[in-house]
């Protein structure tokens, strides 16, 4: 039969069936796209549950992304360990008007989840004599893999820390040393490892810490 022959009202119908199929399947693939827990549905999500889900653009999903949940409580008793990581429980807590327990409960749970890695001491080196730091800024070629780039100076007995960075320059290490000649050293064994094209040393003349 010829299309043009059909009732009006069995077009219409069909059109209002596939608006239908349209937004059941739109729906339902919302609803796999974001899946909510029950806690969620009824409104009763904690904080420390509570997740970010950032949309990809031109992607039919969303990647989400699980947020440590920290209050006000958890940002101030961070900020007072980074300036006295001695302080005891009873001092922190009193500064953040909890009990000695509490906080130090607060602490383990930081400790537990990884947002304090450590602590450690800072040392003037300066006061032990003959010290001197230094930046080195390291390039490589382009083909050069970062895993590389971090095997260069992994085994440096002069590194204190080191960092691989996006752009000029490919990685930037801070070394310690005796003196100018101990630098001078270092440098060339840095140089000597093959990989690097060209490096940028700078001599620290002072330091402040926040």
């Amino acid at each position: 039969m010829d299309d043009r022959s059909r009732k009006p009202e069995n077009t219409a119908l069909n059109r209002f069936e596939h608006r239908k199929l349209s937004f059941g399947a739109r729906r339902h693939r919302r609803i796999m796209m974001s899946p909510r827990s029950e806690s969620e549905r009824n409104g009763t999500c904690s904080a420390a549950n509570a997740q970010i889900v950032r949309s990809m653009p031109n992607k039919r999903y969303t990647l989400p992304i699980a947020r440590i949940g920290l209050d006000a409580t958890d940002e101030q008793i961070l900020s007072l360990l980074e300036l006295d990581a001695r302080q005891s429980a009873s001092e922190i807590g009193r500064r953040v008007s909890l009990s000695p327990a509490a906080a130090k409960r607060r602490i383990d749970r930081l400790e537990e989840i990884g947002v304090i890695t450590g602590y450690r001491a800072t040392i003037d080196y300066a006061k032990l004599g003959g010290q001197i730091e230094a930046f080195a800024e390291l390039r490589f070629e382009g083909s050069t893999q970062v895993g590389d780039i971090e095997k260069t100076f992994a085994d440096f007995p002069e590194m204190v820390e080191a960092f691989t960075t996006a752009g000029d320059p490919d990685a930037l290490v801070r070394l310690r040393v005796r003196d100018l000649e101990h630098l001078r050293q270092a440098i060339d064994r840095v140089r000597r490892t093959g990989r690097v094209t060209g490096t940028k040393t700078l001599i620290v003349l002072g330091a402040a810490a926040r």
